[in-house]
């Protein structure tokens, strides 16, 4: 599987989390304890898609198949994973919500741009 493959495919289940994560705040407000546990469970699986993704991606940056903003953006998505990760165990609401729509809208772009781009096109592009 060539590096583009494993990029699409962990954008694909970081996004997939992010849509669990929603559910599961939702089933929270709604008051359901497992949905608190599993909440935080998935959040600290999100911190390891997080580093998964942004190693990968510094690889493809090596070896020329992925631009200088993609190691950028994931750096930042990692840094706002943990903070997030912080603000929902201490109850800050006001950066923790924020965070997390930045967050999806983050993985969001990326997904967009590694399933339009073909990996020779990527070469090109840096």
């Amino acid at each position: 599987m060539n590096s583009m493959k494993r990029l699409r495919a962990v954008l694909s289940l970081n996004l997939l989390v992010v849509f669990v994560q929603v559910t599961l705040a939702g089933l929270m407000l709604g008051g359901t304890d497992l949905a608190r546990k599993m909440h935080g469970i998935t959040g600290l699986l999100l911190i390891v898609l997080a580093v998964i993704q942004t190693a990968l991606v510094i690889v493809m940056r090596r070896d020329g198949v992925a631009p200088r903003w993609l190691v950028g953006a994931n750096v930042g998505i990692l840094a706002a994973e943990m903070i997030e990760a912080i603000c929902g165990h201490y109850h800050v609401l006001g950066l923790h919500v924020p965070l997390g729509v930045a967050i999806f809208g983050g993985v969001l772009r990326q997904l967009f741009w590694a399933m339009a781009i073909r990996p020779q096109e990527a070469r090109s592009s840096i």
